[in-house]
């Protein structure tokens, strides 16, 4: 209330300070929000993106025609919003970590190590005060990664086990696995001819999963969100498997107590980012209408337009 006063007879410099003001007052009413100020946020660090397709990400596979684009030197960390204090859980010199998820109870996380060029993408579990690294898969001249939970402790990952490349590059690609959490009873879910990655679990329990279907069809309008059982039953499309803008629809994340879901607008020939979209499907399975709202706002203008680089 106070600001908004001062806001009616403002003038020059004090619009600067007004707007200070509220830059504090949004703060301090979100970290107010138990679901953001109570709880720690797990991240990670590492150098931004070398400029490669999407897919590629960090992985760089030792053997393959980008390994030399592989950058070390990351980190995994939890910050505490209330303090803005971040503890450091894991560091990695020469290697990356990456896909953090974190155990139902809240006690353990999943994530992919490679600790250095040497290496490969392996899926480690530790516990959340950083103790207790323990490695879940093993191999060389491959990548394990994008791990999550599934309900029955078995992880499900990305793997490129089961050698594919790109179709119009040489950089590998990766299909959908699971295996028990002590490294046992692997099994391969999905089958595509190219790369499923960024699982997430939905509430009912099944798996959504960002997937390029390249099949007698134009590759960049069909890189969109896929859905399948845990067991690998059931693949079907979920969302934005036709749309041409966005060309790639990527870390999708369901919205809790809805039927939405949050994910990245991406291009098909850049790095895994763009902007942040929520998605209700229910709306339809491509196209501009089921976007309800895009970060930045005016982001929304481009799903449909343009080409699969259009983000």
């Amino acid at each position: 209330d106070d600001i908004e006063v001062r806001l009616a007879k403002a003038g020059g410099d004090e619009l600067g300070e007004l707007e200070a003001a509220m830059d504090a007052l949004r703060r301090e009413a979100l970290l107010a929000n138990p679901l953001v100020g109570g709880q720690p946020i797990l991240f990670v660090v590492r150098s931004q993106y070398r400029s490669d397709h999407h897919n590629t990400a960090t992985m760089f596979q030792k053997g393959e025609i980008n390994e030399g684009s592989f950058q070390g030197g990351g980190a995994l960390k939890m910050l505490d919003p209330a303090t803005g204090r971040t503890t450091t859980l894991l560091e990695l010199p020469e290697g990356i970590v990456r896909d953090p998820d974190v155990h139902f109870d809240g006690r353990r996380i999943l994530v992919s190590i490679r600790k250095n060029k040497d290496d490969a993408y392996h899926i480690y579990e530790l516990s959340a005060d950083g103790s207790g690294l323990r490695q879940i898969t093993f191999g060389s001249g491959i990548s394990d990664i994008d791990p999550i939970y599934l309900p029955d402790d078995r992880v499900l990952f990305t793997s490129t086990r089961e050698p594919k490349y790109c179709m119009c590059n040489r950089h590998i690609m990766g299909n959908l696995f699971t295996v028990n959490a002590d490294g046992s009873n692997m099994d391969q879910i999905g089958h595509s001819t190219l790369h499923e990655g960024h699982a997430a679990l939905l509430p009912d329990g099944r798996v959504i999963y960002d997937r390029w279907e390249y099949v007698d069809r134009n590759f960049g309008d069909a890189q969109g969100v896929w859905l399948t059982g845990p067991d690998g039953t059931n693949h079907a499309i979920y969302w934005g498997n036709n749309t041409n803008s966005p060309g790639g629809v990527l870390d999708t994340r369901p919205v809790p107590g809805t039927d939405w879901f949050l994910a990245t607008f991406s291009s098909c020939h850049d790095r895994p980012w763009g902007a942040l979209a929520i998605v209700d499907r229910r709306l339809g399975i491509d196209g501009r209408e089921p976007v309800l709202q895009t970060w930045p706002p005016d982001a929304i203008d481009l799903v449909g337009q343009g080409n699969y680089d259009t983000f």
